[in-house]
């Protein structure tokens, strides 16, 4: 099963154009999809909720969904890292996880993993296809999906579009990552 691994960066969570062409066109989207953001602040209810607000947006869109913080159904441990048998078995029912950062610390309590180390162990774990949205929805880059992973294309792109540094340095840890728009990453087929 092919599955696509979205990370909404935090810049793009606040940003109403994105997110209307993001939820418009994941309807269209032929493969199931974890959609895991960044934190939008430190107070692990807010980042809580701001999943809950994705899949809602979902919902509206007809797409099954559940909002899942990563210690729910142990999706995520920090010591243990990834559960992909749990995940399979939710898309069973679902088209998409929206997932976010929260793990449970050693006293029982509740804090925000590195969402990057939790992106990461996500594509080592799954055979997921990563894909990363530029900050600036208007931008060129990747208004025709692109795959990152071919030779010498971080470096191009970072001459071109230094402005988006972050999420391209990013790309480099990701083994497959495509950059994609709101509304092309539906075209993505791996």
């Amino acid at each position: 099963m092919i599955i696509h691994l979205h990370f909404l960066q935090k810049a793009l969570l606040d940003d109403s154009r994105f997110l209307r062409d993001y939820f418009a066109q994941f309807k269209n989207l032929k493969h199931p999809a974890i959609v895991l953001h960044d934190h939008i602040s430190d107070d692990v209810r807010r980042v809580e909720m701001t999943t809950k607000r994705i899949s809602a947006y979902l919902s509206e869109e007809m797409v099954p969904s559940a909002a899942l913080s990563a210690y729910q159904r142990n999706l995520y441990q920090t010591e243990v890292g990834v559960n992909a048998t749990q995940i399979h078995s939710l898309f069973k029912t679902l088209r998409s996880i929206v997932l976010n950062g929260v793990v449970k610390d050693e006293q029982g309590g509740y804090i925000l993993a590195d969402i990057h180390t939790i992106l990461l162990k996500l594509t080592q774990a799954l055979p997921a296809t990563p894909v990363l949205f530029p900050a600036n929805p208007l931008s060129p880059l990747g208004q025709i999906p692109m795959a990152l992973y071919t030779e010498g294309a971080y470096e191009k792109l970072l001459q071109a579009y230094s402005e988006e540094a972050d999420i391209l340095q990013l790309a480099q840890t990701l083994p497959g990552a495509y950059m994609a728009s709101a509304r092309s990453f539906v075209t993505i087929d791996g």
